[in-house]
């Protein structure tokens, strides 16, 4: 893998706070790799009225699978 581990996290505060701790543990665990937060629309951020679990992650495991990112954090 060239360049930046991709770290998929939704756009919440909460979410990136969260992710943003994973992804300095991950840099404290391999210091030679840079770890990059990428921020991601999830519908049920868009809609508060959905709420279901998969509102929230299925954007992250798309994107995931497509290859855009590495790995994703959920909170």
């Amino acid at each position: 893998m060239t360049g930046a581990v991709r770290v998929g996290t939704r756009r919440s505060p909460l979410a990136r706070i969260q992710a943003e701790g994973v992804r300095m543990r991950l840099a404290r665990l391999a210091p030679a790799t840079h770890f990059r937060l990428v921020p991601l629309d999830a519908s049920g951020d868009r809609d508060r009225s959905l709420g279901g679990s998969p509102d929230f992650t299925d954007a992250l495991d798309r994107t995931l699978r497509r290859g855009e990112i590495d790995l994703a954090v959920h909170s």
